[in-house]
């Protein structure tokens, strides 16, 4: 019948649905399985990732932790030089002052200074310990150590040792470009050094170098305003501008003479043997006799006279019959 018909239809219909569900919920569930199945494998290379950045992390600190040790082991040797050389510094500091008073009354001109094995060892020693100390940063006050530079510097100066004493006294401008004292002890020691040369272009260099440190000291302001004129003034003699170097030296001693009234201290004695040798070089009776009594206002003064024997400046004055009268 007709109502039997639509019944089996329905039921057809009914069992084609009811087969899509089951079927649809059976593979949901297996997409379900396999996006868990997925999930998982993901998590377990995420696990693995975060293991191997931890055993990395890990090796990396120890990695650290021994760089630091090997670091320390490396700088354990400087920390005890830095140590070691304080100490040192502070032995050879007190040595080595009596040894400074020996360079007060050292010339630009002539012999090396004279120094037993065991002070010349010393000074080494004081070198050797402040470059040092200079390359380690041992803590010291700039000022301090560019005059203790200084200080080395007169000594290779005096014992001809230019390149030495040049180096000292430029790496103590660079630690107090404000020294005056520190340019000033450059410029003896470029004159000492241009002295030991021949005439040439070196020899000039260095008396140019000499005269713009010596105006930069001065305009930093010298100590004894006597030093600007004298040192130019034996500038100008070594390159045999005698009437200049006149000049200078008289001034030079006039600034002595009133240094002398206001501070005290010693007259600049060089300052007037100097003069003497420039007169004695130009020669004529009024200027070697003004040498001569330039040189007997200064004889009873260290060992003046004695180098007035020798000197081959004083050559003219030593050949004039003045020579041999009474002071």
């Amino acid at each position: 019948s007709t109502l039997g018909t639509i019944l089996q239809v329905s039921l057809g219909v009914f069992a084609l649905l009811l087969t899509a569900i089951i079927a649809w919920g059976f593979f949901s569930v297996r997409r379900v399985d396999k996006i868990g199945r997925d999930a998982e494998e993901q998590i377990a290379k995420v696990s693995k990732s975060v293991g191997v950045a931890a055993a990395v992390a890990e090796d990396a600190v120890a990695d650290a932790k021994k760089a630091q040790q090997l670091a320390d082991e490396a700088l354990k040797p400087i920390r005890e030089m830095r140590e070691g050389a304080e100490n040192a510094w502070r032995e050879i500091e007190e040595e080595a002052s009596p040894l400074l008073r020996r360079l007060d009354q050292h010339f630009l001109a002539g012999q090396a200074l004279e120094v037993p094995d065991d002070e010349a060892q010393a000074w080494q020693d004081y070198d050797t310990f402040l470059m040092v100390a200079d390359r380690l940063n041992v803590p010291s006050d700039p000022k301090q150590r560019a005059k203790q530079l200084v200080d080395l510097a007169r000594y290779w100066r005096a014992t001809k040792q230019h390149v030495r004493a040049c180096a000292r006294d430029r790496r103590a401008i660079v630690l107090d470009p404000g020294s005056s004292n520190a340019r000033l002890d450059l410029v003896k020691t470029l004159c000492a050094w241009s002295f030991s040369l021949p005439a040439g272009d070196k020899k000039e260099q260095m008396l140019d170098e000499a005269l713009e440190e010596l105006e930069e000291a001065e305009r930093l302001g010298l100590e004894r305003r006597a030093d600007g004129p004298h040192y130019r003034a034996w500038i100008y003699d070594e390159r045999g501008q005698l009437e200049e170097a006149l000049s200078e030296y008289r001034k030079a001693i006039v600034l002595d003479e009133q240094d002398v009234a206001t501070s005290g201290g010693e007259p600049r004695h060089l300052i007037r043997y100097n003069l003497a040798c420039v007169l004695s070089k130009k020669g004529g009776r009024a200027n070697l006799k003004e040498a001569k009594e330039l040189l007997c206002g200064i004889r009873a003064y260290g060992n003046f006279w004695q180098m007035a024997e020798g000197d081959p400046d004083l050559k003219r004055l030593r050949r004039a019959k003045l020579w041999n009268a009474p002071c």
